[in-house]
């Protein structure tokens, strides 16, 4: 993580459910690009709503509201 991140925790996503823990999940595949682009931003510059659209399309076979993809990126820290 970058040193603008000292002294920082980071929890992860639960919208619509956990990214990493509880309920064990396709969701946690989600868990994986937030945190790359969390921990190396110049590394990971694709914006995670892309990311999180594209594995709606690709998993669930469909696509999320403007409301369900705010709550998702409020939760990840990224509306901030």
């Amino acid at each position: 993580m970058g040193s603008r991140d000292c002294g920082r925790a980071h929890l992860p996503p639960d919208v619509p459910f956990g990214w990493f823990d509880a309920p064990p999940s396709l969701n946690r595949l989600l868990g994986v690009p937030w945190l790359a682009r969390l921990s190396h931003p110049t590394l990971f510059p694709r914006p995670l709503a892309a990311a999180l659209n594209t594995f709606h399309a690709r998993h669930y076979q469909g696509t999320r509201s403007d409301a369900q993809l705010g709550a998702s990126m409020q939760a990840t820290g990224a509306a901030r």
